[in-house]
């Protein structure tokens, strides 16, 4: 790629710059440096990304041109399906890589790295994807099912509206067709790899629904307010998170796997909600102004899930109480 006499014609201010090129397909020369790598360099990060990049000097009244040679990377594309064969279209679909967390490691995501020019991807009308620009390294793929509720709002006589999206639930899968990031099957890409056929397949059978009540131990009425988190057992990694339900007072997880799990319960309370109306348009139309009565303990709860669980109850130990305590179907 040469980009000759572009930094002058575009005004930059004279001075010594570094040159970051990216193309579809091709190597970003900055994904695999963590986030504060440049949001917050040290010494040695400096030193890394001087021995990264070239530099260009831009003087005053003076052309500059320079070029930049670009690599390109290895791929991966599959197919992912329902397990009764259908395709599952329009879902997100990226790669994880190893990278330290203090003392552990983690599989995180590329997306969220600086100058990782890969495109968003999602699976088409087949259930087919297709990753690229990916360095020499080991990977797992991560697909995510996911429902949104959409609100549209419009004003009469006025132009535009507003939207709001939220997610109603939300669940990854794994290379494998796992449910879990420690049970998926990492894959090692060498440079100019076109890795095929690392299909996943989202089992719908073996999801199910769990819904459920927080009640105060003390007396057993139910609460109106509160989070509650699915955890894994061995690493307390969180899978699924939701909220109480404003409208029946419970929680609702859609997608969950057969398994072992930890149920968290946190910020339970009992509140009242007044409701102030937004101008005309606004999404949402009213807001939500909470007033906190009492606040209770957290708790966290063994969950084993074979089958759908449509009415859990689950006691929540007054503040400075027991932080384990028993549920009941």
């Amino acid at each position: 790629i040469s980009l000759h006499d572009a930094l002058p014609s575009s005004k930059v201010t004279p001075g010594e710059y570094y040159v970051v090129a990216y193309k579809s397909g091709y190597l970003s020369p900055l994904s695999t440096l963590p986030e504060d790598a440049l949001q917050h360099p040290t010494k040695e990060d400096h030193q890394l990304i001087a021995s990264m990049l070239p530099r260009i000097s831009v003087q005053a009244g003076l052309p500059a041109s320079i070029e930049v040679r670009l690599e390109r990377g290895a791929s991966i594309s599959g197919t992912v399906l329902f397990d009764d064969g259908s395709p599952a279209s329009g879902l997100p679909v990226q790669v994880l890589v190893r990278r330290k967390n203090g003392q552990k490691e983690t599989w995180s995501s590329l997306r969220s790295m600086p100058f990782n020019m890969m495109a968003d991807v999602s699976t088409d009308d087949l259930g087919h994807y297709r990753l690229t620009g990916l360095e020499p390294r080991e990977y797992i793929v991560e697909v995510v099912l996911q429902l949104q509720n959409m609100q549209f709002s419009f004003t009469p006589g006025e132009a535009g509206g507003g939207t709001a999206v939220n997610d109603v639930a939300k669940l990854s899968f794994y290379s494998g067709g796992v449910a879990r990031k420690k049970d998926a099957k990492p894959l090692k890409v060498q440079a100019n790899d076109e890795h095929s056929g690392e299909d996943i397949t989202i089992p719908l059978a073996k999801l199910h629904t769990v819904i459920g009540e927080l009640t105060a131990a003390h007396d057993g009425h139910s609460l109106n307010q509160g989070d509650v988190k699915l955890l894994d057992p061995d690493d307390k990694s969180e899978l699924e998170s939701t909220k109480l339900d404003r409208v029946d007072n419970k929680f609702h997880f859609l997608f969950v796997p057969e398994g072992n799990y930890i149920l968290r319960v946190g910020s339970a309370a009992d509140v009242t909600y007044e409701d102030k109306s937004n101008p005309p348009g606004w999404i949402p139309p009213v807001n939500e102004i909470v007033h906190t009565i009492r606040t209770y303990g957290t708790l966290d709860l063994p969950l084993t899930i074979h089958d759908d669980m449509p009415s859990l109850v689950v006691s929540v130990p007054d503040k400075n109480a027991s932080q384990t305590a028993a549920g009941s179907q």
